[in-house]
């Protein structure tokens, strides 16, 4: 890890951090994984409106960690980039 004391008086400290494959940032391969059990297990065992429920949390879940990644600079970096 790269750390840089900077000393200022806004800014203490500088971390470099390196972006992660989009194919393994936490916005994508949770929901991936999380869609497709709703595809596999939901879907056939409950009727359409339950399932669509179901999918309607999982969605409004993924738009707040859309959100957040927006709001939280700190959020973002713990999602999309690795030290």
């Amino acid at each position: 890890m790269s750390r840089f004391h900077v000393g200022g008086k806004v800014v203490d400290t500088v971390d470099l951090l390196r972006k992660r494959h989009w194919g393994w940032r936490l916005d994508m391969w949770p929901f991936t994984i999380l869609y497709g059990v709703w595809l596999a297990a939901v879907v056939p065992s409950l009727d359409f409106g339950d399932a669509s429920i179901v999918l309607g949390g999982i969605l409004a879940f993924h738009v707040l960690v859309f959100l957040f990644t927006v709001w939280s600079v700190d959020f973002k970096c713990f999602v999309k980039y690795s030290k």
